[in-house]
């Protein structure tokens, strides 16, 4: 019996980033300042979900003709994570960019207080 196993078969996992643009801070700000005021209701959102696939290059340290350099998982949070869910929209991203959308939820309370009374195990599942 063969131990050696075709690395077609493998299962491989890629490390997982996520990326917060300042510009996302900026528009909830003045989203809070401006429009949700002292409401403390969740704010819908959409991050960007994408896969940089594995690329391969040629290696002369390695001894071999070849070797794959891994993708990055990424989901990103931007300006326009804060705009409506328009579903044409998403469609076309997701089409033209290998961009997946991911909807969400950003909850913002006013208070120290309002923080520790939230149930962060709510949040985690």
């Amino acid at each position: 019996m063969s131990t050696t196993k075709n690395n077609n078969n493998l299962l491989k996992f890629l490390p997982f980033s996520s990326t917060v643009e300042p510009s996302f801070w900026l528009s909830l700000s003045k989203l809070k300042l401006h429009s949700l005021k002292l409401n403390e209701d969740p704010v819908p959102i959409q991050g960007s979900f994408s896969i940089t696939p594995p690329t391969i290059r040629n290696s002369k340290d390695s001894g071999s003709n070849n070797s794959s350099v891994g993708g990055l998982v990424r989901i990103r949070l931007d300006q326009s994570s804060l705009s409506s869910l328009d579903t044409n929209a998403t469609k076309d991203c997701t089409i033209q960019n290998e961009v997946r959308i991911l909807p969400g939820k950003v909850l913002v309370v006013n208070t120290k207080e309002g923080f520790k009374q939230c149930d962060k195990n709510e949040f985690i599942s």
